[in-house]
């Protein structure tokens, strides 16, 4: 194992319309030991970066203790913040344990407000300046919704505007709040905007990720657009409350570290029949010539929508829907 992904708490300050995190709001985060013996083993299992996420980790009263542990173990860390929270003594914190950041962005401030809430916007770009003074490093996500898809574009632009060039974008899935509000982001909808994003990464000369979208290797007519296939990545995904699951968004538990340790954790993981499903390839997807890369999508937006794997992604545009005008992702 190389990496977690470790929602150390659900409890955030803002209630974005998409969030799929708003599941563990509930969820007790762990005793300290607790988190620092996850840890120990992280280090003996080979993890050599972590990020702490949300909800809102800032919340998190061990913030500091984890990462300043997680440093005297040699693991690398990085904490993905909505900056409204941020203040000088954060800052400090972080550029003294961790130094990079992750945060997401909208839109400009018509469509950021309209997702974060009302007055957001200023304590988004004071928290951004702060992390600034201290020279922290800056990533921005764009999360592609029905609420912005239209803008994604201005969106990136606004990012580059502020002076962030590290940039990626990723599809609000069917999951969590998004399906009370309905603003999961739909297949025709995320074309429209990985267009308007291509066409700005090509103006400024720069290569953007998009995070669970492996079929992009089989559009070949974004050029600016970088992908990946966390299947093949060495990675956990931790709940607040220590629990190994299949992926974030689907919230699925294979695990319990608390109370096994994050060893034995792994090792059921290894072996768990969801996990071997994972890599089982759609029968829908079998005559695509991507197939041995792509292994038919986001595994768990496929779940979400199909209710089984393996099965194909929805949001794929070669792939054919149960309701061709719905296209949900």
């Amino acid at each position: 194992m190389e990496t977690l992904i470790w929602i150390v708490t659900g409890a955030c300050n803002l209630k974005c319309p998409y969030c799929y995190a708003y599941r563990y709001v509930n969820e007790k985060p762990l005793e300290i030991k607790k988190a620092y013996r996850i840890l120990d083993e992280a280090v003996e299992l080979g993890v050599s970066y972590i990020n702490f996420t949300g909800g809102e980790p800032l919340l998190y009263r061990d913030l500091q203790s984890i990462l300043k542990y997680s440093m005297e173990l040699g693991i690398e860390t990085s904490v993905f913040s909505n900056l409204t929270l941020m203040n000088d003594k954060w800052a400090e914190i972080i550029s003294r344990y961790s130094g990079y950041i992750l945060t997401s962005l909208d839109g400009p401030r018509e469509i950021y407000e309209r997702v974060k809430g009302p007055g957001t916007w200023d304590r988004f770009i004071n928290g951004l300046n702060i992390v600034k003074k201290h020279n922290i490093e800056i990533h921005v996500n764009i999360p592609i919704s029905r609420i912005n898809y239209r803008v994604a574009g201005q969106a990136m632009e606004k990012a580059i505007e502020l002076g962030i060039e590290s940039i990626s974008v990723i599809p609000a899935m069917a999951s969590g709040r998004a399906v009370e509000t309905n603003t999961f982001v739909g297949r025709e909808e995320f074309l429209y905007a990985l267009k308007q994003v291509d066409e700005v990464a090509g103006k400024y000369g720069l290569k953007i990720p998009v995070w669970c979208v492996s079929f992009l290797v089989a559009l070949r007519e974004f050029k600016n657009l970088v992908y990946g296939n966390c299947r093949y990545w060495k990675v956990l995904d931790l709940t607040p409350s220590g629990k190994v699951i299949l992926c974030d968004v689907v919230g699925v538990v294979l695990a319990d570290a608390a109370k096994e340790g994050l060893i034995k954790a792994w090792e059921r993981v290894r072996d768990h029949p969801m996990v071997k499903r994972i890599w089982e390839k759609p029968s829908e997807c079998l005559g695509c010539k991507y197939i041995n890369y792509c292994l038919g999508g986001c595994y768990a937006r496929a779940l979400i929508y199909w209710g089984k794997l393996p099965a194909p992604d929805p949001l794929c545009p070669l792939v054919k829907l149960e309701d061709e005008n719905r296209g949900d992702g």
